[in-house]
């Protein structure tokens, strides 16, 4: 009976704390209704969302809890209330970064550049952070287009949702964020001063470019 009372203080300490955060980004302009198409997806295979299961967030800026999910195809994040409706968030600065599932994902609103010189000012996973330095990720999903067929022999592809490659930016402690290449060779030119470093520690441990070692080669970095 006793745990049974603290579960539901506990819910209803939640549920309190969500409508205040609903309530703090509503007055700060943070947050705009469901659009007419938001049910897009429904008709195509798959899901935008890498996980669609809302979790409890923490968004920086405001007090309190919320439930929160992340639309990788949309890049944007989407808030749940208690009557189960979903709200999304402005791309505000004062809102720019949002923890889900106790900090194990964490999404930072920044400016930044791809690798193909394209400008984006919109949300990367912070995967590791150092002295200042973090390795970030942009989680990306795309939506395949339905394919009809051109005659009688071709079947018919629905509209579906795909992962992309993950792409990896790396921030310095000027702020600054750069795409990161990959090829080493392109990697290790992106830091001159740290060139040599760089280059006796990728070939001595064998590290490639994927992201379990590019925690280790980007926290080795923050140390330089």
């Amino acid at each position: 009976m006793k745990k049974t009372i603290i579960a539901l203080l506990f819910l209803s300490g939640i549920t309190a704390s969500a409508q205040s955060v609903l309530d703090q980004l509503d007055a700060s302009g943070g947050l705009y209704r469901d659009r007419p198409d938001a049910a897009y997806h429904e008709k195509a295979q798959g899901s935008p969302y890498i996980n669609e299961t809302f979790a409890v967030s923490e968004i920086g800026g405001v007090v309190g809890n919320v439930r929160t999910r992340y639309n990788a195809e949309r890049d944007e994040v989407e808030i749940q209330n208690d009557q189960n409706q979903i709200f999304v968030m402005n791309k505000k600065d004062n809102f720019s970064k949002i923890s889900s599932s106790y900090g194990k994902y964490i999404l930072r609103l920044v400016n930044y550049k791809t690798e193909d010189g394209k400008d984006v000012y919109g949300y990367l996973v912070e995967v590791t952070t150092l002295n200042g330095v973090s390795l970030l990720r942009r989680d990306k999903i795309v939506l395949q287009k339905e394919r009809q067929g051109k005659s009688s022999y071709d079947t018919y592809t629905p509209a579906k949702f795909a992962k992309a490659k993950d792409e990896f930016y790396v921030e310095l402690k000027d702020k600054s964020i750069i795409a990161l290449p990959k090829n080493k060779k392109k990697f290790i030119e992106l830091f001159p001063n740290q060139k040599e470093a760089l280059t006796t520690f990728l070939k001595t441990n064998d590290y490639s470019l994927e992201e379990k070692d590019l925690i280790k080669v980007v926290r080795y970095l923050a140390t330089l």
